[in-house]
């Protein structure tokens, strides 16, 4: 450990750092998540809609997952250890845009939702009979990291003689974790291509913010809603947990002693 210590320390003294090892990496990729929580209370109140309007509504399509992209930063710690040090970012959107007029008069219909996700992440990366000669190297990693996270939403409704008109603007935070495997291909002394799969851990659970709503149901006995929460929580999880696929570029940089 004291060694270990000592090496994170060199790494701040300027005219040293120049005798290491590092690696760029930027990456991009896909990632699942596990949005079921979310996708289910966005249902609910889509149900509820229908029931007090009295109409045949569509349902979005729900979040599932979508490309992500970050970049990490290397350090040849000694023989198959790499110190790693990076960030990554994921955003997904679904939106529906739904109008009718089967019914004598118009019908709109617009919900638009947004999440979001950002990490900073620190771990270590373990490449198996590693060689700067050699091409191929299979590797395991892992990393731990802080999160931060987004959901935006706007759920609005207008007929005849009812109307909605809810914005929600939301965030939460937590710690997070990375486990993969990949492969390391060397195109030349100082590039290679590694794909990568792994499982990311992070559970950001609820959200807090602001939740803004105005509605009109004149039909319906306490129809009327009109009001601004500035702290409210969500009702739901938002999870961004799930499995990951990237590609990423290697590019080595060998400071000389």
């Amino acid at each position: 450990m004291k060694k270990y210590l000592s090496l994170l320390f060199l790494l701040t003294i300027p005219g040293v750092c120049l005798s290491q090892s590092f690696s760029i990496k930027p990456y991009f990729g896909y990632a699942k998540v596990r949005m079921g929580d979310v996708n289910a209370d966005n249902r609910d109140r889509i149900d509820n809609l229908k029931f007090n309007a009295e109409q045949n509504l569509p349902y979005p399509d729900p979040f599932e997952g979508n490309y992500a992209w970050g970049f990490s930063i290397g350090y040849h710690l000694e023989d198959n250890y790499f110190l790693t040090a990076g960030t990554y970012y994921f955003k997904e959107t679904r939106n529906l845009n739904y109008q009718d007029i089967s019914a004598g008069y118009p019908v709109f219909f617009i919900n638009e939702r947004m999440i979001e996700y950002f990490e900073i992440n620190f771990g270590m990366k373990y490449l198996f009979n590693y060689s700067s000669w050699n091409r191929f190297h299979f590797y395991l990693a892992g990393s731990g990291g802080f999160a931060l996270g987004w959901s935006e939403s706007v759920f609005k409704y207008a007929d005849d003689i009812n109307t909605v008109d809810n914005k929600g603007d939301f965030s939460s935070n937590a710690l997070t974790g990375l486990f993969s495997a990949g492969i390391s291909l060397r195109l030349a002394s100082f590039i290679s291509i590694e794909p990568e799969v792994g499982y990311r851990v992070a559970n950001l659970s609820q959200m807090e913010g602001t939740l803004k709503v105005s509605q009109n149901f004149p039909n319906i006995p306490d129809g009327q809603i009109e009001g601004t929460e500035n702290n409210y929580r969500t009702e739901s999880n938002y999870n961004y947990s799930g499995f990951i696929a990237n590609i990423g570029i290697n590019f080595l940089i060998d400071f000389p002693n």
